[in-house]
């Protein structure tokens, strides 16, 4: 296959895709309400913390 795409989207497509949703929605609705309700400076400030938590966790 295509370097483009990762084993498991050619493997099992449909496992792929419901990990894909799970971690948009993991990583992704806590900035946007975030951004929302307290503003793109706290979703920025939210999305920083996770970058360091991520690097930290050996990421």
């Amino acid at each position: 296959m295509t370097a483009h795409f990762d084993a498991l989207l050619v493997q099992a497509p449909l496992a792929a895709l419901g990990l894909g949703l799970g971690m948009a929605i993991l990583w992704g609705l806590p900035p946007f309400f975030l951004a929302r309700h307290r503003g793109i400076e706290a979703a920025i400030a939210f999305h920083w913390i996770q970058d360091v938590a991520r690097f930290l966790a050996g990421f």
